[in-house]
């Protein structure tokens, strides 16, 4: 039932590896046994290794290689996605489990990894999602421990590495999401743990660091809700853990605080600096940091997720305040900074830098109508996540404005908003799921140049955008799952680029892509679902008395073309409503040269019409 490989770089003189196990889905064929030796052409051969995807997505229960005293090596993908595969028992020779090795092995129950004495490597996302592992104990050989290696695995409990002399660092991901492990038991000459090794396991109570530990990355610990002790040596010369916080050696650094308190906290003095994530997910309703006087710097989502948290009291010493520090915190009505900051100032319940460029945060309980600073460059990301009360949002008048960062909107309830010309960039998920948009118009952001993954993603209510000519980009899924979408416009002679699914629905309803005359190479897959192309046409205009004998308009390059018989009164309008050029028309043909490509309203008289100036 084997097929071997006989020349694999892997083998000595006279071995072998299984390069693939051709099993039924008969009983009698599940339960397999691997032998020591296999026969080709005659000769015996040690089997050595179990070849890459050899077993992979077979229905194969057990698999026992306790028999096979050569076997040195299980090559990648080796038994992945076996979900039937319950009980793996391991040679004592064997040196290496490479990456993804037994990933998505759903009911694997139990593995003796224990007892592979040899075992010095063990690749990243070997164990992934393996969810009915319950228990782990590694070898003394082991040096290598790769990145995701148990991720997912939500049955995992418990987990001893008390006898891994020679592994000195636990890779990021490595537990994430093991959701029920309650007991670990960590390798005693460690010295680094990176960036999420542990988080989200939600039923650890309590870990001891060893003594050695000279680095615990940022969010380790992050969402593990349960957690109320971090034991660490008081010789330990990086780390100290007291009143619920890890904290540098010297106490000028939080790293953590621990789940178990509730209310108000009030840090102490002393304190310079508060690292990534170190309050996420924490209960307090109140925190004060108005007697920390040396606090400098506040690290990205240092705060989020916190959704007791009500009000946030910060020193006048803050210097730095990162990214998403207040990440959905849905209940935060009050930030307060005393009189004075050189860094930083409140104004009308948004958080903003001194000098007013930078918008960090709004109160969660601002309502439209709000008034935004016109001096801002960036929205911050985050800044409006979950934002319920703010339904329009005018940021025509911030003409600085340049970017709109990654989670900005995202789940708010915005039913119209508009954008300045000075746009350049709006990040990921920044208006994902504002589930009462209905309409987009970005003609006047003539700079605009990208729109980057799932940015207007699951706005099921939206049902036209209006793109510029400078738009060259727009990311993977970026507008995916808007189930309305029925009007696309875009003004350039060029298709940008798009990601995968920019504009993928479920549901194919029709959808028309309006583009400027004389382009062609436009793909209409691209755009969705049962798109048709329209060349020429702005949705919703009206030829200005298409059929008259007194005037016709159209949108040319760098002007309006106005021919008219009379002298009668026009007025150029951006959408916005700005006056762009007003004057007499004369009779025969006249052009109103427009320094802008975008659309117009031109007004003549008392009719109205839209056009594209390219």
């Amino acid at each position: 039932a084997f097929l071997l490989n006989r020349s694999s770089d892997l083998c000595e003189a006279d071995t072998a590896v299984i390069v693939k196990c051709n099993i039924g889905f008969s009983d009698v064929y599940r339960d397999v046994t691997v032998p020591a030796t296999v026969e080709s052409d005659g000769k015996e051969y040690i089997v050595a290794a179990i070849g890459e995807g050899a077993f992979m997505g077979s229905s194969v229960k057990s698999v026992d290689l306790s028999e096979c005293p050569g076997l040195k090596v299980i090559k990648k993908d080796a038994f992945c996605i076996c979900h039937d595969l319950e009980k793996l028992l391991l040679p004592s020779s064997l040196k290496v489990i490479e990456e993804t090795a037994f990933s998505s092995c759903t009911r694997l129950v139990s593995i003796n990894i224990q007892d592979c004495m040899e075992l010095f490597s063990i690749g990243q996302s070997a164990f992934d999602t393996c969810a009915n592992l319950i228990s782990i104990v590694l070898p003394r050989s082991l040096t290598y421990l790769g990145e995701r290696v148990f991720i997912n695995c939500n049955n995992l409990r418990t987990v001893d590495m008390s006898d891994c002399e020679l592994l000195y660092t636990i890779k990021s991901n490595s537990f994430n999401s093991c959701s029920s492990l309650n007991s670990i038991i960590l390798p005693p000459n460690l010295t680094d743990i990176e960036e999420s090794a542990f988080i989200y396991c939600r039923s650890l109570v309590s870990i001891d660091i060893p003594v050695g530990v000279k680095n615990i990355s940022p969010r380790v610990f992050m969402q593990c809700s349960s957690l109320q002790n971090i034991n660490i040596s008081v010789a330990n010369q990086y780390y100290t853990f007291k009143d619920y916080l890890l904290l540098s050696k010297d106490n000028k650094t939080i790293f953590l605080c621990v789940g178990g308190r509730t209310g108000e906290y009030i840090l102490p003095d002393g304190i310079e600096k508060i690292e990534d994530a170190a309050f996420n997910g924490c209960k307090f309703r109140s925190l004060d940091f108005s007697k920390c006087n040396s606090l400098v710097s506040i690290a990205d989502n240092a705060m989020g997720a916190n959704e007791n948290l009500e009000s946030v009291n910060l020193p006048k010493s803050l210097r730095l305040i990162g990214k998403s520090v207040f990440f959905n915190c849905p209940n935060l009505t009050s930030i307060e900074f005393p009189y004075g900051s050189e860094y930083f100032t409140v104004f009308d319940g948004i958080l903003y830098s001194k000098d007013f460029k930078r918008l960090v945060v709004c109160n969660s309980d601002k309502n439209s109508p709000i008034e935004i600073r016109k001096e801002i460059e960036v929205i911050d990301a985050s800044a409006f996540f979950n934002s319920k009360g703010i339904t329009e949002l005018d940021l025509s008048i911030c003409d600085k404005l340049q970017v709109i960062e990654l989670w900005a909107f995202y789940n708010s309830k915005l039913c119209k908003i508009t954008f300045p010309s000075s746009l350049i960039r709006i990040e990921n998920y920044s208006f994902y799921n504002c589930g009462q948009l209905r309409e987009l118009d970005f003609s006047e952001c003539n700079k605009l140049t990208s729109i980057e993954e799932f940015a207007f993603a699951d706005n099921r209510k939206l049902e036209k955008v209006c793109f510029p000519a400078s738009l060259s980009m727009i990311g993977t899924a970026a507008f995916s799952e808007c189930w309305q979408l029925n009007t696309i416009t875009y003004m350039g002679a060029t298709e940008p680029e798009l990601g995968n699914n920019a504009f993928y629905s479920r549901y194919a309803y029709e959808r028309t892509l309006y583009l400027p005359n004389a382009v062609s190479g436009f793909d209409p897959s691209n755009w969705g679902p049962n798109v048709d192309i329209k060349y020429g046409e702005i949705p919703g205009s009206v030829e200005l008395n298409n059929n008259s004998d007194y005037f016709k308009v159209s949108g040319m390059v760098g002007a309006v073309f106005i021919k008219s018989i009379n002298a009668d009164p026009y007025t150029i309008m951006s959408l916005n409503g700005s006056v762009v050029s007003n004057g007499m028309t004369k009779s025969g043909e006249c052009k109103v040269p427009v320094s802008t490509p975008g659309i117009y309203i031109v007004k003549i008289g008392n009719q109205v019409n839209k056009v594209i100036v390219k």
